[in-house]
């Protein structure tokens, strides 16, 4: 997970879609120091939920980060995630009046919100349904009204590093993104 986190970082110094502080880009650094165990602890209680083990070893190693792309979500500090309920009471109703998605109302409704809170795209875990033993990882994003899923944490850093490559080749004169 380290490994990954560095590489994120490092490839969105190099993007250049925000400024940096002069520390960011001399550490190469853009996240908070890792979340305690207690930390992690009390998160769980206080959403009355287990968090998934990847989840936790992100929080490991950062406690969140800033916003790294223009088209990624920040991820929040450990003591600022909770139920989209709570955060985003708006969307759920929004979700409810207008969709014609059971399914989606339904995932929402159980979805945790571990990034992007009032920015345009959120990044949402969402437990375990009693048909399921897997979590469900969720991009969402005002501009793409079908979000992403991805089977973890794993694979999303790969693909916002694979996206972040690829917008780095662009820039550099390949035609081709490779």
């Amino acid at each position: 997970m380290k490994e990954l986190i560095d590489r994120l970082f490092t490839l969105s110094i190099k993007l250049g879609d925000f400024e940096f502080t002069c520390g960011e880009r001399q550490t190469r650094w853009l996240g908070r120091p890792p979340a305690s165990s207690q930390e992690i602890i009390a998160a769980e209680q206080r959403l009355n939920q287990c968090l998934p083990t990847d989840y936790k070893s992100l929080l490991a190693v950062t406690n969140g980060y800033r916003e790294l792309t223009n088209v990624e979500p920040s991820f929040l500090p450990i003591e600022r995630v909770d139920w989209l309920k709570n955060v985003n009471p708006e969307q759920l109703r929004i979700t409810k009046e207008f969709g014609d998605d059971p399914e989606e109302e339904e995932r929402l409704e159980r979805s945790i919100v571990i990034g992007g809170i009032d920015e345009e795209q959120s990044f949402y875990i969402i437990p375990p349904d009693p048909n399921k033993n897997e979590w469900t990882y969720y991009k969402y994003a005002y501009w793409d009204p079908m979000g992403s899923f991805y089977s973890g944490i794993e694979e999303y850093l790969k693909d916002t590093i694979n996206f972040m490559e690829k917008e780095i080749a662009l820039t550099e004169g390949g035609s081709d993104g490779k």
